[in-house]
């Protein structure tokens, strides 16, 4: 199958793009100019054709997209602070950019990679698709908007994965951030240290776009894209932790305290136009402070997902990379 892939520099997208071409498929990868030229060579030494353009420019979203059957759609402005705009421009002008041209092509299938945080973090456990969808944050309120737009635009000729706590080799600005943090010797907890994470293996995501893309049907269907285990994120800071050799403190804060200050210090950090980011920030909280627990009952019946990769499988794979690229040193704890 000749397939168009958005994102393929991010951490999601280099993995997604190596799983297409094993299965055989040919992929063109739509880069920015601006993308890092290591993942640019890689990308192209692996047979991968370059398409250099913008997600947020429809003109070059529509030239991608020539002679292509499927999108997979991994582009996006992931981060939990920062002002609206590179939100809103990534994950709804851009998303919304090639659904429209995908609905004026011939291609058939759109694999929309969105996110569990739509649901606007209920701290409900085993949570469904059915769930409504709830603004909360930049990030969570335009991937929420991305969503929508999706299904106006490409409508049943799109299927909707939603990944929740996505890890793996690669994961620099969500595995390396908590190691950084770890190595401080401090990590808070909000309301509990044994709230669920909801952790995705890297690579269990992308067999879940593969069967998204050879589902007989599409039907604008979300399917809720995780391991499928329980693990905490107690378990999950301790596992890290122990890569890097550190022993860490792990208070416990009120989420009716936790939320309010990281509401405020976003705040300061806007009002003194701050570059870097804040202390703390509501979507942390929010991640960190209700349970990351969705089924993917539906994924398994409709789509034939199965995790291949458990949390033990995915933390040393994880921790292979982390020692090749001088994270970690080569011993344990």
């Amino acid at each position: 199958m000749n397939i168009l892939l958005t994102g393929a520099t991010g951490f999601v997208g280099r993995r997604v793009a190596q799983s297409l071409v094993k299965a055989g498929h040919r992929l063109t990868a739509l880069v920015r100019p601006t993308s890092q030229e290591r993942y640019l060579r890689r990308l192209e030494s692996a047979g991968v054709r370059l398409f250099r353009g913008d997600v947020t420019d429809g003109s070059s979203v529509e030239q991608a997209l020539v002679g292509a059957e499927a999108v997979v759609h991994c582009a996006a402005h992931v981060q939990d602070w920062g002002a609206r705009e590179p939100f809103y421009r990534a994950n709804v002008l851009g998303t919304g950019q090639v659904a429209s041209a995908l609905a004026r092509s011939g291609a058939s299938r759109l694999v929309h990679i969105s996110t569990t945080d739509v649901y606007g973090y209920p701290h409900r456990l085993q949570v469904t698709e059915e769930h409504p969808l709830v603004s909360r944050n930049y990030y969570n309120d335009t991937k929420l908007l991305g969503e929508r737009r999706v299904l106006e635009l490409a409508g049943d000729r799109s299927i909707i994965l939603r990944p929740a706590s996505i890890y793996g080799p690669g994961s620099r600005s969500f595995v390396v951030d908590f190691i950084t943090q770890i190595r401080q010797g401090f990590f808070p907890f909000f309301r509990s240290r044994r709230i669920i994470a909801g952790m995705t293996y890297v690579d269990n995501l992308a067999d879940a776009v593969l069967l998204a893309l050879a589902a007989p049907q599409a039907g604008g269907r979300a399917y809720n894209i995780t391991d499928g285990s329980a693990v905490t994120w107690e378990e999950f800071v301790d596992a890290l932790a122990g890569l890097a050799g550190v022993s860490v403190r792990k208070p416990v804060l009120p989420y009716a305290v936790a939320y309010p200050a990281g509401v405020a210090m976003e705040g300061a950090n806007i009002l003194l136009r701050g570059k870097s980011r804040p202390l703390l920030t509501r979507m942390a909280v929010q991640l960190l402070g209700t349970h990351q627990d969705f089924s993917i009952a539906r994924a398994q019946s409709e789509l034939g997902y199965t995790p291949r990769v458990d949390f033990a499988q995915g933390m040393e794979l994880t921790a292979q990379w982390l020692r090749e690229e001088g994270i970690i040193r080569g011993e344990r704890a």
